[in-house]
């Protein structure tokens, strides 16, 4: 799966900068509270995307079944 290796690099790289952002502003609470939003976005659209695999999964066995 290239897409969630892409999405996690993605979020290494934003969760660096933010790290080095606070160590320049003392001030954690904005970065924090940013950091926590995106986690919740990245976790929307993991499980968006499982659902929509075990969609996709279950059509598969309906067809299968479908032509037995």
């Amino acid at each position: 799966m290239v897409w969630t290796h892409v999405v996690f690099a993605w979020y290494r790289a934003e969760v660096q900068r933010l790290t080095f952002a606070q160590e320049l502003r003392h001030s954690a609470g904005l970065g924090l509270r940013q950091l926590r939003v995106w986690v919740a976005e990245l976790n929307i659209q993991q499980k968006r995307a499982m659902v929509q695999q075990q969609q996709q999964q279950q059509q598969r066995k309906v067809k299968q079944q479908a032509r037995r």
